[in-house]
């Protein structure tokens, strides 16, 4: 096969690779600690564990030995970018944990912690009802 075939190849072997992981990953991980967790993480590792794809089957089908040392160097840095994406994954679940934690307690989040605007009845409304009310349960 001619080398640009090769690199054909190559290229469409990494297309599917990167479908195959940002499908995988939500699956195996869990969609939830995925959506908190920053996006440059999510494509940073993705693309690099499809490249690291890329380069096992890059290195296994250059040599002729299936367990030549290129090819366990590109295996162990594929299983390198596996375990770092399982670590962030990993902690990222550990925070969603201690999201809902919170939650729980009653202890306000940071998305919480805005206290509605306190009433006034000095204040003019806008709209249909546009005097101050008399009283507190004066509603128009």
């Amino acid at each position: 096969m001619s080398t640009g075939l090769w690199r054909l190849a190559y290229a469409l072997e990494f297309l599917v690779a990167i479908v195959a992981v940002f499908t995988a990953w939500p699956e195996i991980g869990g969609q939830d600690a995925l959506d908190l967790m920053h996006w440059g993480w999510r494509l940073g590792l993705g693309l690099a564990m499809a490249g690291a794809i890329v380069a096992y089957t890059g290195a296994l089908v250059s040599e002729p030995s299936v367990w030549s040392p290129r090819a366990a160097r590109r295996l162990s840095a594929l299983l390198l970018v596996a375990l770092v994406m399982g670590a962030v994954t990993y902690y990222y679940v550990l925070q969603e944990e201690k999201e809902s934690s919170d939650e729980d307690k009653g202890t306000p989040s940071h998305e919480m912690s805005r206290r509605p605007p306190v009433f006034s009845p000095g204040v003019l409304r806008s709209g249909p009802c546009r005097r101050p009310p008399a009283h507190v349960s004066d509603v128009c």
